[in-house]
């Protein structure tokens, strides 16, 4: 999982709080899936696809297995055992006991007046958890060497 962030500046309790951060706007995710990890999944989340009313119709766009994908409100779609699932405004990527969920962060009012009613600035901010790292599920095993997983140790 990649995650792209943009520099965001705005005020919060009517003008007395500057907040001066970030805000994660795009998420790709790239993962070897198939029998022997012989094919390819790119996918990615566009915060900025996300319409007004906070959900959009292409919010999730890549290939699985070569095969071009598209999804937003409501949409799934099964390639080999990676799963993919949209909500309103959230996309959710299973594979296996793994799992990286992206949503829009809705701000608190305030700064969600402040910034024409949209999410976070330009309405894209999103936020992400992982129920489990892929490395993790690939660490190897206690007693065994590092080299022939990770490369030379």
């Amino acid at each position: 999982m990649n995650l792209k962030t943009e520099e965001a500046e705005f005020t919060l309790n009517r003008g007395r709080l500057t907040v001066n951060g970030s805000f994660i706007t795009e998420a790709h995710l790239v993962a070897r899936i198939g029998a022997g990890g012989r094919k390819w999944a790119n996918l990615s989340f566009w915060a900025s696809e996300l319409n007004e009313d906070n959900w959009g119709w292409k919010n999730v766009n890549g290939t699985c297995d070569g095969r071009f994908v598209k999804l937003g409100k409501g949409g799934a779609k099964k390639c080999e055992e990676l799963s993919i699932s949209l909500g309103m405004s959230s996309a959710t990527f299973t594979a296996g006991n793994w799992t990286a969920t992206v949503r829009d962060v809705v701000q608190c009012s305030e700064a969600h007046e402040q910034m024409g009613g949209r999410s976070a600035p330009a309405g894209e901010g999103v936020a992400f958890a992982f129920r489990r790292s892929l490395a993790c599920a690939r660490a190897p095993s206690r007693g065994r060497s590092t080299a022939s997983t990770w490369g030379s140790a």
